[in-house]
């Protein structure tokens, strides 16, 4: 049975138990439904990466060919980013 499936059983299980006079234990079949809705994503931690523009690319690329033996983690370091941003520029990702 998937979520939606069991709210709508939820809601006629309270409907049948408010019919009988249990007004009290319908409201909290009720709340229960409504806990299986699906809540909106939410980004939680506010982005920290900064923006890759054109210069920066072209300053990435420029450090890995003047530095081929560099690891990605020293190419961001001297750039000011992360690894995963300079595989993403070299990869062509970020074009």
């Amino acid at each position: 049975m998937k979520l939606p499936e069991i709210r709508a059983a939820l809601l006629v299980l309270a409907g049948d138990i408010e019919g009988r006079g249990l007004e009290a234990q319908a409201g909290k079949l009720r709340v229960l439904a409504e806990e299986t809705k699906r809540r909106p994503p939410v980004r939680r931690a506010p982005a920290r990466a900064r923006a890759v523009t054109p210069d920066l690319e072209d300053r990435i690329r420029e450090t890995a060919g003047a530095h081929p033996s560099w690891s990605l983690h020293e190419i961001g370091a001297a750039c000011g980013v992360n690894q995963g941003r300079v595989s993403e520029v070299l990869a062509g990702f970020r074009r």
